[in-house]
């Protein structure tokens, strides 16, 4: 409406984001020990420890020393790397 302010909110946590362009390759970002990662696909397909991620799908890494997405076309994800 009349004079409302768009809403912002800060991010208040270690993260780092990463953004994947991927074809027919494979990528890796690094996870420190006790860091957990979450990603998001934005086009295409990859693959993620045997699981199929499409576009608008997310999973959650934990434990994990790195997270590796292998796509057989052209994909795009973003990867955050979180504390």
């Amino acid at each position: 409406g009349h004079g409302r302010r768009p809403r912002h909110e800060l991010l208040h946590q270690d993260v780092r984001v990463y953004a994947a362009r991927l074809s027919r390759d494979e990528a890796a970002v690094t996870l420190a020990p006790g860091r957990q990662a979450w990603i998001q696909m934005a086009h295409g397909t990859a693959l993620m420890s045997g699981a199929r991620l499409g576009a608008g799908d997310g999973a959650a890494v934990s434990g994990e020393s790195a997270v590796v997405l292998h796509a057989d076309g052209v994909a795009e994800a973003l990867v955050f790397d979180l504390a």
